[in-house]
């Protein structure tokens, strides 16, 4: 059995909710939110006492694109906030990739009891989803996440979103299995799709991620939402990541695998045409505006490698004072023309200073 709210109105706010009892929630202790959900086309909900939903009729599902990070996407797919006062902090989102026609869909995410979340009403909303979609919800969990007694992290999976400032940058190296904590640049509709491939980089690895599918924007790379606090005036970081980069060919087949052909790309120049990937770091305001650090020139030695081979990604950034002052910073993938695609693995972030 599962909750399903009908009729939602609103795509941040309509929805199921609970409050979260604060005494249950410890300052400075991060929390695992899981979930599943299924998304429908909004339909009436069952009536009388004598209803039985499985001689209802079946519900459409809901395609939902677990690229897309931003709330206000028709595509957005359902989601669970925490609403700390007025104000509504998304803390679990879709985890993808899941095949079209996927019933129920896994949520997953973490937050920590700050000294602002405990000073106020705290609730847990289940939506996201646009109005007109309804959402089915099943087996929500809030739970700690422990540490051993020499303060080492107990269960690597369970610590996936908490935020580390010595390394910001979560499931970099695709090591969920998953693409959770990535998304793409922009909406929906010209993004591609975000694939997971076997074996990644380097020896052990097992996946890596794979950018594919139609893109109509070089900037229409994948995305991460990185902790603002962590970017302190003054201080500098390295970006490092390893590549393939891909044509797409139509003539070679049907699948996107046959389509893609290993094709050379330019590492001197991220803003020249058929340039190779690169990072690209923007910090926003509240209000929108945005303080970008631009694609960033590739410092790894060596030459392009064709086929099988890996390419390595390395940057390096320093934090200036009107970047410091933003509350959101967004980390992706730039520079790849649309008709070429690009597999990315190990994508990591350190300070310098």
């Amino acid at each position: 059995k599962a909750l399903q709210s009908y009729g939602r109105e609103h795509q941040m706010f309509g929805g199921m909710w609970q409050n979260l009892r604060a005494g249950c929630l410890k300052a400075g202790e991060w929390y695992r939110v899981k979930a599943t959900v299924r998304a429908t086309l909004a339909s009436l909900p069952p009536s009388g006492a004598e209803s039985n939903p499985e001689s209802s009729p079946p519900q459409q599902l809901f395609q939902c694109d677990p690229s897309v990070l931003f709330n206000n996407d028709p595509s957005s797919c359902p989601g669970i906030g925490l609403r700390v006062g007025e104000e509504m902090r998304e803390v679990a989102f879709a985890v993808g990739p899941f095949e079209e026609g996927t019933e129920w869909i896994p949520l997953y995410g973490a937050f920590e009891a700050t000294s602002d979340v405990l000073a106020r009403s705290v609730s847990l909303f289940v939506s996201r989803a646009p109005p007109g979609v309804d959402i089915a919800v099943n087996d929500v969990e809030v739970t700690p996440i422990a540490l051993s007694s020499n303060g080492k992290k107990k269960d690597p999976e369970a610590w996936a979103g908490v935020s580390d400032c010595s390394s910001p940058v979560v499931n970099g190296g695709a090591e969920a299995g998953d693409h959770r904590y990535w998304f793409i640049r922009g909406p929906s509709q010209g993004a591609g799709r975000i694939e997971m491939i076997s074996p990644g980089y380097g020896k052990g690895s097992k996946y890596a991620f794979r950018h594919a599918g139609e893109r109509d924007r070089r900037w229409r790379g994948m995305l991460q939402s990185l902790d603002a606090s962590c970017f302190a005036e003054g201080t500098s970081w390295t970006i490092s990541a390893y590549f393939r980069h891909y044509k797409m060919d139509e003539s070679k087949g049907d699948s996107d695998e046959k389509k893609l052909v290993p094709a050379v790309c330019r590492k001197d120049n991220p803003r020249a045409e058929t340039s190779c990937p690169v990072f690209s770091l923007d910090f926003l305001s509240r209000e929108g505006d945005i303080v970008s650090t631009g694609p960033l020139t590739n410092d790894a030695p060596g030459k392009i490698k064709l086929g099988t081979h890996w390419n390595e990604i390395r940057h390096t950034f320093t934090v200036t004072a009107e970047m410091a002052l933003r509350p959101e910073v967004l980390l992706y993938v730039n520079s790849v023309d649309p008709g070429y695609a690009y597999d990315l693995d190990g994508v990591t972030m350190t300070p310098l200073s």
